[in-house]
């Protein structure tokens, strides 16, 4: 069983160059997953950002 929780930002991308490999994002949600409430990354925010935040390890 896991321990702990952990924090997922997802973001949305704003603008997108291909040419030069430049994204700007900007944030959506945020929410915490522990092991009483999994999540999944949603599929239409693809970006996400996965944070083991210092007070989540007291």
């Amino acid at each position: 069983m896991p321990l702990g929780r952990l924090r997922v930002q997802n973001f949305r991308v704003f603008e997108q160059n291909g040419r030069t490999n430049y994204c700007r994002i900007e944030p959506t949600d945020a929410f915490d997953i522990h092991a009483l409430m999994p999540a999944e990354v949603d599929p239409a925010d693809p970006v996400h950002q996965v944070l083991n935040l210092p007070e989540f390890n007291l």
